[in-house]
């Protein structure tokens, strides 16, 4: 479908009732771990074997009803949890775990439970890590997978059934890009594009058309448009490049969502337009993904009112929960479901056990309540923060009520509205009690979608970020077609004699390319799948940038 640049404006306000503070979040059976956009890392929930790092005494009664900050670190970059334990990678590659350890599965070289991080080996190249029942599976930079934690049913995929108390390595592959773990399978995701399943195959969780089980990877019949993955208690959920979902394995609960309670050991297509991001979890009996307009579907389990649709009644086929569509992040817990919408504010619905909704109570939630954000003593109070397009120019305007030993504001800005640069800085006044108003022009923005935020750091270093703005931007000159995007080869450019040169980036700003003359198509058959950015200049001057998503 062609992408063509067109003109709107709207904020998102950082001064509604809703905590607009929330970056992602992993959830356990009845604990919960999330992070802010400060990059520090809360928790809430059980913390009967230390699953929330706080520090605090273990056991059964021992839990937490609100958000509890977990050290005092900025740098927490991903994180996930499974039924008593812990994970989370910090930006510097470092792998930190704590929580239940009986069998080994923090890594960490014992089986005694931790009530605080403690740092899994000495390796920094650790990319993404994903925990089951209680084995953990962890990719690296260099494309390697690694697990460890009980093995009885070969999840571990060391070609045997022994446990491992540390980090072991499957193979000697070198191509995996995405992994998963189900309670006790697991699932990876190669750069061809292939998917690799072994580990407990009861109930046909692995879709290989039988119910034996692997102590190996095994490839996934023959497809090569996998994209993403996630798994539950005995089933397994995937969205192929082509954004349709898939779905096999264990289905008492209705958590295949095709009408029935009956298992299913082959693959078989549930829904379509789906978004890649929408299955980063799945609950132990129910399901609940996003579609690419943003909406949120669910089905399955629903005793305790985990789908949101304000009834217990199990749902056997998918059923659109809500209507709202700004949805981005969601996670599953045993009875609950979480959800993060595009402006940071964290939704939380179902069963309240150990106040795993985080709400301060420990009462159920027939529907989405919002979780808000924890009080913190700041530098900076900002009023507000907002823009304003004119012309091609993005202008920024943000107000203080007050500021106490703070150092500067540094303006960051995205075109996806995760990941950001920094494009300007600006000094504060660092003491004051009145209201300062400071502004800041973008003179170059993307001719698209723009994302602002403000870093908001003090003279010792700490910052806080604030809400993010919106501002979509049309070029004044020229309407430049771009199409198909995504694409897996060929970019065809409308428009084309109107360009003086064309270049392309990747997301951390390296340029990958350069094209420096007027042309119809550019082939990017031979890059790495991902993101880019594609600058173009045109005759007048004039620089325009567009994402550009080869798969």
């Amino acid at each position: 479908m062609k992408n063509i640049f067109i003109a709107v404006l709207f904020f998102l306000v950082s001064y509604n009732t809703v905590g607009q503070c929330w970056r992602t979040i992993a959830s356990g059976s009845y604990h919960n771990i999330a992070i802010k956009n400060d990059g520090t890392l809360w928790a809430w929930g059980s913390n009967a074997s230390g699953q929330l790092g706080i520090g605090s005494t273990i056991g059964i009664n021992s839990y937490e009803t609100v958000p509890k900050q977990i050290g005092t670190a900025t740098n927490w970059q991903s994180i996930n949890s499974s039924n008593e334990n812990s994970f989370a990678i910090k930006t510097d590659g470092t792998l930190w775990a704590w929580g239940g350890n009986v069998s080994g599965e923090l890594g960490l070289g014992d089986n005694t439970n931790k009530n605080i991080p403690i740092q899994v080996g000495t390796s920094t190249n650790w990319q993404n890590v994903a925990a089951g029942g209680s084995h953990t599976i962890a990719l690296k930079t260099d494309g390697t997978i690694w697990t460890w934690g009980t093995n009885f049913n070969g999840q571990l995929g060391n070609g045997n059934n022994l446990a491992s108390n540390i980090p072991i390595q499957i193979g000697s592959a070198t191509d995996w890009k995405t992994i998963a773990v189900g309670s006790t399978h697991s699932l990876a995701i190669k750069l061809d594009g292939t998917l690799w399943v072994w580990g407990n195959n009861i109930n046909g969780q692995l879709g290989l058309g039988n119910n034996v089980s692997s102590n190996i990877p095994i490839k996934l019949g023959i497809a090569t448009d996998w994209k993403n993955i996630a798994a539950g208690n005995g089933y397994t959920v995937a969205v192929k490049t082509d954004a349709t979902l898939w779905i096999w394995g264990r289905n008492d609960q209705a958590q295949l969502g095709n009408g029935t309670f009956v298992d299913t050991n082959t693959p078989f297509q549930l829904l379509t337009n789906v978004a890649f991001q929408s299955i980063n979890d799945i609950g132990i009996g129910h399901t609940i993904i996003i579609k690419t307009d943003g909406k949120l579907w669910a089905w399955g389990n629903n005793n305790s009112w985990q789908l949101g649709l304000g009834n217990n009644a199990t749902i056997t086929t998918p059923i659109q929960s809500g209507t709202i569509n700004t949805w981005s992040t969601i996670s599953s817990g045993y009875g609950c479901s979480f959800a993060i919408k595009a402006d940071g504010s964290l939704w939380a619905w179902g069963g309240n056990g150990y106040g795993s909704i985080g709400d301060g109570t420990t009462s159920a939630r027939l529907t989405p309540v919002s979780i808000s954000c924890p009080t913190s003593i700041l530098p900076i109070k900002l009023i507000s923060f907002t823009g304003q397009i004119e012309k091609d120019k993005n202008n920024l305007t943000w107000q203080t009520a007050s500021e106490i030993n703070s150092s500067h504001f540094e303006v960051e800005q995205s075109i996806d509205g995760l990941t950001f640069k920094k494009i300007g800085n600006i000094k504060s006044n660092g003491k004051s009690t009145t209201n300062l108003t400071y502004n800041f022009t973008h003179a170059s923005p993307f001719s698209g979608n723009n994302y602002y935020r403000l870093k908001m750091v003090d003279i010792d270093g700490k910052f806080e970020y604030s809400n993010i703005v919106f501002l979509k931007l049309q070029s004044s000159n020229s309407l430049i077609s771009i199409y198909p995007n995504p694409t897996s080869n060929i970019i065809n450019i409308e428009r084309y004699n109107t360009i003086a040169q064309l270049q392309l980036y990747d997301v951390s700003g390296r340029k990958i390319n350069e094209w420096k003359t007027a042309q119809p198509t550019i082939d990017v058959s031979n890059f790495v799948s991902g993101n880019y950015i594609l600058k173009i200049v045109l005759k007048t001057g004039e620089v325009l940038q567009q994402r550009i998503t080869k798969q």
